[in-house]
């Protein structure tokens, strides 16, 4: 399957899933926030997902890959599982709280600042993955960099885990702290 492809595939059955959780929280389709979202988060992650093929395909075949791996250390996978349930039982829990239980209530001007500030979010993690490729392209020839860098490919994820648009994996680090690396 062509790397473009693959991305579009994995964006809609992603997103397809965490709107399974939003709406089925909510208790409706009705739910303007969770549509927000959803679009949103789907047409940053074509749009930087596109662009992330044309200029960085290694980059982008890394981010494709599940956040859990069998290669990848116990270690990684206590933190990684537990982390995703907490992401999607929050989601979920955002969701009821907004649509169905109403608990919490916000202005249309605070869910709006929230959108313009989740954007903002995505575009600066996109930035620096443009600036600092090496921090999220790590594969096969690189394990052992990335074992011995402290930033394991499960904080990582964790940076970016649910986002399926841009690379999920973020070192801010600057190479001096992983040491020097080759890209492949």
């Amino acid at each position: 399957m062509g790397l473009v492809l693959n991305l579009i595939v994995q964006t809609i059955v992603w997103f397809g899933f965490m709107g399974v959780i939003i709406f089925s929280a909510a208790g409706t389709l009705n739910y303007a926030g969770g549509w927000l979202y959803l679009g949103e988060m789907v047409a940053i992650s074509v749009v930087c997902g596109a662009h992330g093929a044309r200029v960085d395909p290694g980059l982008l075949r890394e981010r494709l890959k599940p956040p859990v791996q069998k290669d990848q250390p116990l270690a990684d996978k206590l933190v990684l599982i537990p982390f995703l349930l907490l992401l999607f039982g929050a989601m979920g829990f955002m969701a009821a709280d907004a649509a169905r239980w109403h608990w919490s209530m916000m202005p249309h001007s605070v869910q709006w600042a929230g959108c313009g500030l989740l954007l903002a979010a995505f575009l600066f993690i996109y930035w620096t993955m443009r600036t600092n490729s090496f921090g999220g392209n790590f594969g096969a020839s690189s394990r052992s960099w990335s074992a011995t860098c402290n930033g394991s490919r499960t904080m990582r994820c964790i940076c970016r885990s649910h986002w399926k648009g841009i690379p999920r994996r973020t070192c801010l680090a600057p190479p001096s702290h992983c040491g020097s690396r080759q890209h492949s």
